[in-house]
């Protein structure tokens, strides 16, 4: 992928043969105002259950190399995004139909919120253009965790995250959960005390009163948020 398609351009994909070095181009449609924001070219990565890496998942080619992801705990693949965006869609092309799989986000790594599923459907084989999971909220890390496969793998093409980079975040919506209530408090103030614990709304969306510093004037601020439209 040379330049990642969004919704306003197409993209482009450049094809290179590797015996003469010919290259070619080819365009890619526009994504119905979403970005994608996980290939490898945009600095995310991706690790396997297992512990390794593999940046086949993630290289913006849906055919190319398929990636074997062990069966058991570790049927898994997470993708850091490296900053939070309001996710949208997550894309997965598998080998093979009988596969199913959910898809989970995370702020930080360790606590997962459960995002979609697919299930499995052995009279549809859709590798061309791989099994669509709507989602929403903010979220840096995505998980795909298979939870059905054939021969012992999980096994994975590409695995595409969309995300709306137009869509401004609830003010005062510090958990992303798409509204503004006493929870967007508690998870203010743990952050307050601890702050590697980065709620959904990322360290930008902290700063509920806008004066570019996360502090206990921002709880305050928050607080007559919730006042005003208790009235």
């Amino acid at each position: 992928v040379t330049t990642p398609a969004t919704g306003t351009s197409e993209g482009v994909m450049t094809y290179t043969c590797s015996a003469c070095g010919y290259e070619k181009t080819e365009p890619i449609p526009m994504t119905d105002g979403l970005t994608e924001v996980s290939t490898s070219e945009q600095g995310a990565t991706v690790t396997l259950g297992n512990g390794s890496t593999n940046t086949d998942l993630i290289n913006g080619v849906t055919d190319s190399n398929y990636t074997l992801i062990a069966e058991g705990e570790n049927c898994y693949a997470v993708i850091d995004l490296q900053q939070n965006y309001n996710l949208k869609r997550i894309n997965v092309y598998l080998f093979n139909y009988n596969y199913g799989f959910d898809v989970y986000g995370s702020t930080d790594g360790e606590t997962w919120t459960k995002l979609g599923s697919n299930t499995v459907d052995s009279a549809v084989y859709n590798k061309d253009d791989g099994y669509a999971v709507e989602v929403s909220g903010s979220y840096r890390y995505v998980k795909v965790v298979g939870t059905s496969y054939q021969y012992g793998y999980f096994t994975v093409y590409e695995i595409n995250v969309f995300a709306d980079l137009n869509e401004t975040s609830l003010k005062g919506d510090v958990d992303g959960d798409g509204i503004v209530s006493i929870s967007d408090v508690a998870a203010l103030l743990d952050y307050l005390a601890d702050n590697a614990n980065v709620p959904a709304c990322g360290e930008d969306g902290l700063d509920v009163d806008g004066d570019e510093t996360v502090n206990i004037s921002d709880v305050t601020a928050l607080l007559d948020i919730l006042s005003s439209s208790a009235e």
